[in-house]
């Protein structure tokens, strides 16, 4: 009405399902398909948070196929760490695994049908609530580190950098005609071949 020029839209976890990354609320977005054709019709795209965290519940669909093809850091032990983020009790996928980052990229062609243009990766230090000594993984976490194996004292830095690479090289093998819009809270040396960065509000207490 007051001719202001909006290009994007940038849904946050709140349009998922209790918070639980690629999924969506059907009640507060009962056709949200039907809503990014009808923004993309006046020029306007939408553009999805995606957190690395997924919900550790039997029957995620995300969670059991990562379960699946063994996705998720582990400890020393061989369990799998588990940390409290938005959507609860969660785990976090090995991002510096390339078979990982394969997974995790095809998870994308869910955003897509849903009419998204993009993404923004949020919470991907990583972030976890619960208390390890920080607020991230616990530093005997235990990373693939492309093959040479490591902890987290190690992964975390690149850890941004891994998801970055992930989404991005899901988006060009389902759209491969299509520049990914992609940019991430967290990243390293190299993350602008991914996408950019944003200036995330991070405090401790």
């Amino acid at each position: 009405e007051r001719g202001l020029p909006l290009s994007a839209l940038h849904l946050d976890i709140d349009h998922y399902r209790g918070h639980r990354v690629f999924t969506v609320d059907g009640e507060r977005f009962p056709d949200l398909p039907g809503l990014a054709a009808e923004l993309r019709g006046q020029g306007v795209r939408l553009v999805s948070i995606v957190d690395p965290a997924v919900k550790a519940e039997p029957g995620n669909a995300v969670y059991d196929s990562g379960v699946a093809v063994d996705a998720f850091v582990r400890d020393g032990r061989g369990r799998r760490v588990r940390g409290e983020v938005w959507a609860g009790d969660s785990v976090f996928p090995d991002f510096t695994e390339p078979r990982v980052r394969k997974w995790w990229g095809a998870l994308y062609g869910e955003r897509l049908a849903r009419g998204f243009a993009g993404v923004w990766h949020d919470m991907n230090e990583p972030v976890s609530f619960v208390a390890f000594g920080d607020p991230t993984l616990p530093r005997s976490a235990r990373h693939a580190l492309e093959g040479r194996g490591g902890d987290h004292r190690e992964a975390h830095n690149v850890y941004g950098l891994a998801m970055a690479r992930a989404g991005y090289e899901g988006l060009c093998e389902l759209r491969p005609a299509e520049r990914p819009f992609l940019f991430s809270r967290s990243g390293w040396a190299g993350v602008q071949r991914y996408g950019g960065s944003w200036s995330g509000v991070w405090r401790r207490a």
